[in-house]
């Protein structure tokens, strides 16, 4: 036999123990799933029956594959937040902060947060300069007294709001 005919035997070989050892291994998870699933129900009645402790107890020895499935499984936090929002007016009192808000600025703060959420990608280092402090400033005192000007006039009340 030459050496090629060889290695093409050798990996006809390494092969075949391969797919054998993919089979046993499936053959594994299914008998563990049927013989938990046949098995007898445990903790049905009992209001103080611990799944996790069972699943240490019990899983290892019965069920191994089935229990590393429930190990990461079970291992996940429940979270509770959906249910106590709907029952909690925490997150709903206004404060007087709030209050004072105009209308506009809340729109222009919720855009921002928006836009600030929708480019986490995005890097911003901006340092504003003292002339766009300075600006944000007066646009802020002008919202704020209500007068806001155009062109050296005040707008009509109508424009105002």
């Amino acid at each position: 036999m030459s050496s090629s005919s060889n290695m093409i035997a050798l990996e006809k070989q390494l092969a075949l123990k391969e797919q054998k050892r993919k089979e046993r291994k499936a053959g594994i998870i299914n008998n563990d799933v049927n013989s938990y699933l046949s098995g007898d129900v445990e903790g049905d009645e009992d209001s103080s029956f611990d799944i996790l402790n069972w699943w240490r107890v019990n899983g290892a020895c019965k069920y191994p594959v089935l229990a590393s499935i429930a190990k990461d499984i079970l291992a996940m936090p429940v979270s509770t937040i959906a249910s106590e929002s709907c029952f909690s007016t925490s997150g709903r009192v206004i404060d007087p902060f709030r209050s004072s808000l105009s209308p506009k600025m809340v729109e222009a703060l919720i855009c921002t947060q928006t836009w600030l959420r929708g480019s986490t990608h995005v890097a911003l280092h901006h340092e504003p300069t003292i002339e766009e402090m300075e600006f944000c400033e007066e646009i802020e005192k002008e919202l704020a007294c209500g007068e806001i000007l155009n062109n050296g006039k005040s707008l009509p009340s109508n424009v105002r709001k």
